[in-house]
């Protein structure tokens, strides 16, 4: 089932990773690099991110515990605020640490939507690689 396009997914506000990594959504760098329409990039399943939530990624990672992400997440949807800060405000975290884990999550967002190009035939692995990181060094070199 496919439904909005990756590239809106890829534009999350700046505050999520600081100024150096919010200039272009990794959908218009493939669609530039590979000469993709809109019409012609992928769209995402109704499945696309999953397990990519911070706190998903923070448990994956070892930073938060089962138990921790529950309170986080009580929290976060109690008091309306972002679970990357409300993680740091209860202690579990340090705000490197959510930076970090925000910053893979841009990453495996980025792989989700080569991994799409590849099972279509347009990318191989070799060049997703390459270009993935392209995008991340021309995001982090912009001031």
């Amino acid at each position: 089932m496919l439904s909005k396009p990756l590239r809106s997914v890829e534009t999350l506000p700046v505050e999520d990773f600081g100024p150096e990594m919010c200039v272009k959504s990794f959908g218009d760098f493939l669609g530039d690099r590979l000469g993709l329409s809109e019409e012609e990039l992928p769209r995402a399943g109704q499945w696309s991110g999953s397990g990519n939530a911070i706190g998903s990624l923070s448990l994956r990672l070892g930073l938060l515990t089962l138990e921790q992400v529950g309170r986080t997440v009580d929290m976060h949807i109690s008091e309306a605020r972002r679970f990357g800060e409300t993680a740091v405000a209860l202690g579990y975290m340090t705000e490197h640490h959510v930076k970090r884990v925000l910053q893979l999550q841009r990453f495996y967002r980025c792989l989700d939507l080569g991994g799409i190009l590849m099972m279509q035939g347009k990318l191989e692995l070799q060049s997703l690689l390459r270009l993935i990181a392209e995008f991340l060094q021309q995001e982090l070199a912009s001031p």
